[in-house]
């Protein structure tokens, strides 16, 4: 009998955001980086799923309203909000769902003209 399992096979640490780089709020940078990623990629399914809409830009480049809030289009505190928050561990967090901390990027809000952690 053959067992599969099932592997995490973590993003490249290009894509944990240096925040988290070595420490994460939920012990794991790797898996931490890719729920950010997931809710970046979900959030622009929703608002563009026909890559013809709800996109930002200036003369020189346009995106979707998720990459505008990252480097080099966004600062620091623009690509998390203002309300980043840390843990005795040094991990950095802005999001809370019951007892479990996140760090998850703004995206760009059309109203208000910036990076938003909500609409």
């Amino acid at each position: 009998m053959q067992h599969h399992s099932l592997t995490h096979t973590p993003p490249s640490t290009s894509c944990i955001p240096e925040l988290n780089r070595n420490v994460s709020p939920n012990g794991d940078p790797a898996l931490d980086a890719t729920v950010n990623m997931i809710a970046h990629e979900l959030v622009e399914l929703m608002t563009d799923p026909h890559n013809d809409a709800w996109r930002v830009g200036n003369s020189t480049t346009s995106e979707e309203i998720s990459e505008w809030c990252m480097p080099p289009n966004a600062t620091p505190e623009e690509w998390f909000g203002p309300n980043v928050q840390k843990l005795d561990s040094g991990a950095s967090w802005n999001l809370q769902v019951n007892d479990t901390k996140w760090l998850i990027q703004s995206v760009w809000n059309p109203v208000a003209k910036k990076c938003v952690m909500s609409s």
